[in-house]
């Protein structure tokens, strides 16, 4: 009965084109304040590293039911030379 849903797979991985973040924040019903940022910092032609951060602050449905969350993800990509 109503089954469905979806997948929405965004990767974290560091990139080596320029130096740049992402700052979001989403508001919704039950009081469900989520926030996340990231930070992509190419650090040589062969290294690079992003910062994630990730919180939430929520409320449910349901009587005593809430989240209280935070996440700090480091991500490093070495490509090796000849």
């Amino acid at each position: 009965a109503y089954v469905g849903g979806f997948v929405d797979l965004i990767t974290k991985r560091p990139t080596f084109d320029a130096q740049k973040g992402e700052v979001s924040f989403t508001a919704g019903s039950y009081d469900v304040y989520r926030w996340s940022a990231d930070h992509n910092i190419p650090v040589s032609d062969t290294v690079a590293v992003r910062y994630s951060y990730s919180g939430e602050d929520s409320k449910g449905f349901y009587e005593s039911e809430y989240r209280k969350t935070q996440s700090l993800y480091t991500a490093l990509t070495f490509k090796p030379s000849d």
